[in-house]
């Protein structure tokens, strides 16, 4: 005979006695008939043990001796063979089908999540839209944020679009990229000035620290080859676009240089001096100096122009676009004026200022009127703060005055 689970081990349950006996039988007509009718079994015994029967109410109704496991057996036949025989009514949501339906339904749902998150490209005007927005917001986080989302995405999704909103977004990739390799050059010149070591963490970057080192240094011609590499080696990538920009800043040098002859030509026709940003105003002292002939004392106030913006600890005057070009212009004629200064500078400035009143007295009687303001002007402009030529100075402002008087008088 079998003994009853719960005796055998205390931590069975006693509801699971009669169940585990009957399944235990010999002969197959005595087990149950199905395993729906052992389902419905254990659902009853769930249930009782949800509702926490006491194991002292179980066990008055059960006999501890043979007669009892005799008569439990009996009844558990009789019980479980009507189990059998009863048609089993099971809830809907509890059936196969209803449940193959709704895990078919969670996977489906899953996919979809799947298919629009990771493999359904977004659209290149959603991707656009939220480009602009976030270049809008004109924040370095906000661009950061641009150039690894929706333009990247945009270059991911449709590399070959040939669109408006295309060529934008390739202008946004770029200018980001550069602002990024400018920042990166900022922090290395600022923490080398400061005599702190700025290791590269690539190969191109340590080729654009050397070449923005020539830079600072006034060695433009192996500053171009150095930043011509990087580009050629790069191509589209941002070090690439980085090298590209600064080349195009050594190509627009002449240019920049021909507005201010052109501002010359300005002073000469109207009598004024040109309005410019207060802070390039000294570079351009120095240039009209130079053009006028002073070479020692332009390369005084080119040094001075440097040193002020050198002075900046974020170095914004090599990346500032308003200020670039006049620093650059300042770097480059350090190094290469000295060369053609020649001679005792008081000495060369004083028979250049001499030379020039006397030019001015010869307009002012051939009646050659903008030539002679010009000098005047100029005379007064460069050399006023120049210690020791205050008489040639006001005499350039008496034949000034009546240059406007004769001027004015023609009009």
């Amino acid at each position: 005979k079998v003994e009853k689970p719960s005796r055998v081990n205390t931590d069975i349950p006693i509801w699971f006695d009669t169940l585990i006996l009957h399944l235990m039988e010999k002969k197959p007509e005595h087990r149950p008939a199905s395993a729906a009718v052992v389902r419905t079994v254990l659902e009853e015994i769930r249930e009782k043990m949800t509702k926490q029967v006491g194991a002292g109410e179980a066990l008055v109704n059960t006999l501890p001796d043979e007669t009892s496991q005799t008569s439990d057996r009996k009844k558990a036949r009789k019980l479980l063979a009507r189990l059998g025989k009863k048609k089993l009514t099971v809830r809907f949501f509890k059936t196969g089908w209803f449940v193959s339906l709704a895990l078919a339904a969670v996977f489906g749902a899953f996919c979809l999540f799947l298919y629009f998150t990771f493999i359904k490209a977004p659209s290149a005007g959603s991707l656009f839209t939220q480009a602009q927005s976030l270049m809008a917001a004109g924040t370095r986080g906000s661009k950061d944020s641009a150039r690894e989302g929706p333009l990247a995405d945009f270059l991911k999704y449709y590399p070959k679009l040939d669109s408006e909103q295309a060529k934008q977004i390739k202008l946004w990739v770029e200018q980001v990229d550069i602002d990024q390799c400018e920042d990166l050059l900022r922090k290395y010149l600022r923490q080398t000035a400061k005599g702190y070591k700025f290791g590269a963490q690539e190969e191109v970057e340590g080729k654009a620290f050397e070449a923005i080192n020539l830079e600072t240094d006034g060695l433009m011609e192996d500053a171009k080859k150095a930043w011509g590499e990087i580009a050629k080696s790069q191509g589209k990538g941002k070090w690439g676009y980085m090298a590209n920009n600064r080349l195009q800043l050594f190509a627009n040098q002449p240019l920049f240089e021909k507005s201010w002859d052109a501002l010359g030509g300005d002073i000469r026709l109207s009598g004024n001096e040109p309005k410019l940003l207060e802070k390039i105003q000294p570079a351009f002292l120095a240039y009209w100096t130079e053009r006028f002939g002073d070479k020692a004392l332009a390369i005084a106030r080119y040094k001075a122009f440097r040193e002020k913006l050198d002075k900046d600890t974020d170095r914004s005057a090599i990346f500032d676009p308003e200020l670039r070009q006049a620093h650059l212009l300042a770097v480059r004629k350090v190094r290469e004026l000295p060369a053609s200064a020649k001679g005792d500078p008081e000495v060369e400035r004083t028979n250049l200022i001499n030379r020039e009143l006397e030019k001015a007295r010869a307009g002012l009687a051939g009646n050659q009127l903008l030539e002679t303001r010009y000098t005047c002007l100029s005379l007064i402009a460069l050399f006023k703060d120049q210690a020791g030529y205050k008489k040639q100075i006001d005499e350039a402002r008496t034949i000034l005055n009546r240059v406007a008087a004769q001027i004015k008088g023609g009009t």
